[in-house]
């Protein structure tokens, strides 16, 4: 047995052993949602937040790229405004092809500190966009080697989902 498993299993002893006060427990369970909520009303605006193309923080790029692989992304492109260095953020869109979510998604990501892509699926896939989203998705995970060399990142690649 591990160190972490005897551990982990000597702490649950520990608790087992100790008396609970359930009128205590209960009224923490029952702040957490009023917390939640407050936290919510309060982060949901600041996350929702448009960022402009145009504003001075960060670098756009909307067009094509080529990876070292010889594969070519047409997509949206976003960077912190002079760095370089960074960890790649592949933006997967809802749908086949770039919305204003989307690219906003990408926008919020770079000012985060990240080098962030937005492939337009179906352009990026060109014929094989016939078989439909799942083996466009296949076809843009082939070239998550070709990302994680890109110029201004640092080897390092996130996939993450667009929001809403």
């Amino acid at each position: 047995m591990s160190n972490e498993t005897d551990l982990t299993v000597s702490s649950v002893e520990k608790l087992a052993a100790k008396a609970v006060d359930r009128r205590k427990v209960v009224a923490g369970i029952a702040a957490v949602p009023i917390v939640t909520s407050g936290i919510g009303g309060i982060a949901a605006p600041a996350m929702a937040a448009t960022i402009a193309p145009s504003d001075a923080r960060i670098n756009t790029f909307k067009g094509r790229y080529a990876l070292g692989s010889g594969k070519i992304i047409e997509g949206y492109f976003a960077q912190p405004r002079g760095k370089t260095n960074l960890n790649v953020v592949l933006v997967m869109p809802k749908g086949d092809t770039l919305d204003a979510e989307t690219e906003n998604e990408v926008r919020r990501h770079a000012l985060a500190g990240y080098l962030a892509v937005a492939p337009d699926l179906r352009a990026t896939s060109g014929a094989l966009s016939l078989a439909g989203r799942d083996a466009m998705i296949a076809d843009m995970m082939t070239a998550l080697p070709g990302l994680k060399k890109m110029a201004h990142g640092n080897g390092h690649l996130r996939v993450v989902g667009t929001e809403g």
